[in-house]
């Protein structure tokens, strides 16, 4: 009986210590380029005050997304006719820690969120709204939610 006991004080302390290990990393991933593969489709605008607002997709049936491959990025933006079209595409990005290097200004910038479902990338510059087809204003960055 004492074993019994013993075994399964030790497996509930097994279970407390990695629950509490995982809810101190807040559920971030490693950055690293197996990890953002993907679809990623623009969620939120961060503005340049640090406000966060909903990001205006034109189109209704389709969202605006990016794509990470393994040595390009792509965004793929779409009218209100929902015409599929590619604006930018970045070839032979790095990712150093957080950051992401190598493009432009529409993608290098900062990872400072990143779980398997949520990536906010942030800009040390503010990217003004000329630079974008879509009318969004001034961006400090975007959030990203996985497709």
């Amino acid at each position: 009986m004492k074993k019994i006991i013993l075994t399964l004080s030790l497996l509930l302390l097994v279970i407390t210590a990695c629950s509490k290990k995982d809810d101190d990393n807040n559920g971030n991933l490693a950055i690293t380029k197996n990890n953002v593969y993907g679809n990623w489709t623009f969620s939120e605008i961060i503005r340049p005050d640090g406000t966060i607002v909903p990001y205006p997709h034109q189109c209704s049936t389709q969202n605006d997304y990016i794509f990470f491959d393994f040595i390009d990025i792509y965004m793929y933006r779409f009218k209100t006719n929902c015409e599929n079209y590619e604006t930018y595409r970045c070839d032979n990005y790095f990712l150093l820690e957080n950051q992401i290097t190598g493009c432009n200004y529409v993608f290098d910038g900062t990872i400072t969120e990143f779980t398997s479902q949520r990536m906010r990338i942030e800009y040390d510059e503010v990217i003004p709204s000329n630079n974008f087809i879509n009318p969004i204003g001034d961006v400090k960055g975007f959030i990203f939610i996985k497709q």
